[in-house]
């Protein structure tokens, strides 16, 4: 991936989605291959043609295993509690008990089978780079995942978050926005006002950020510092947060009598 040998990465991705699933590979292979490159970008040895590049690559990656079947991550085990902790200190989120004792269930839960009304007129989640064309590649990763398990998902280029841009970003039906950022562990300060700025712009919707360079030490810091709704550090943890909203929402409507139809 890091070469740009797109034939090379998906050769060895079809060998590895033989015996596991396609979320694993995104965390177990493509995710760690970002974060290598992450590491030349702060050594200053990436500059911004090799970031196109590896980003281009990914999106050939992502064409070229769109049409891999990925089973709902039953076996997936529950994210650690930093990943579903809220801003704003250490006390659990208000459907923490919901999850007990094991996130696995909400998991398990196939979106399809929720009562909703049709796919196209979903609300979709938005993934918004955080500011480099590694934090899109991310991004992108994980909106095919999303769509892979039954949400539809749009990707917001590098750049797009910035005080001059966010005006054009659209807002409408729009259930979840999700950051992606590799260097929010060296400076909260980019997050912070990306967060700040989405408020501002979107409202009530809830923000998860996702903080790929960081671990359990940091995490929650990071998540009370910028503010964010919800935090993870890899896809099937944010996978779990998405679902569960999911099913909060669809559970939302049809307790009132399902969505209304569109005027």
């Amino acid at each position: 991936m890091l070469a740009g040998d797109n034939s090379e990465v998906v050769d060895q991705a079809e060998r590895f989605l033989q015996t596991n699933s396609l979320i694993d590979y995104y965390d177990e292979v493509a995710l760690p291959a970002l974060l290598m490159a992450q590491v030349d970008l702060r050594r200053g040895v990436l500059d911004e043609p090799r970031q196109r590049r590896i980003k281009e690559t990914v999106d050939e990656v992502i064409e070229d295993l769109s049409d891999h079947v990925d089973p709902p991550p039953a076996a997936a085990p529950a994210p650690e509690p930093f990943a579903l902790e809220m801003s704003g200190g250490s006390s659990p989120p208000s459907w923490a008990p919901s999850l007990s004792p094991s996130l696995a269930a909400i998991v398990e839960v196939p979106l399809p089978d929720l009562p909703r009304a049709g796919r196209e007129s979903e609300k979709p989640i938005l993934c918004m780079a955080g500011r480099s064309f590694l934090d899109e590649a991310a991004a992108a990763l994980f909106a095919q995942i999303l769509e892979k398990h039954g949400m539809v998902a749009k990707v917001g280029p590098a750049g797009a978050l910035t005080a001059g841009r966010i005006s054009s970003l659209s807002a409408e039906g729009v259930r979840l926005v999700c950051l992606s950022y590799f260097e929010a562990d060296l400076s909260t300060a980019g997050a912070r006002f990306a967060v700040r700025r989405l408020r501002r712009r979107l409202g009530e919707v809830k923000i998860l950020a996702c903080f790929w360079q960081s671990g359990p030490a940091q995490v929650s810091a990071l998540c009370a510092a910028t503010k964010a709704d919800f935090c993870a550090t890899r896809y099937k943890e944010a996978l779990a947060i998405c679902l569960h909203e999911a099913v909060e929402e669809g559970t939302a409507e049809a307790d009132k009598g399902g969505p209304k139809p569109a005027v």
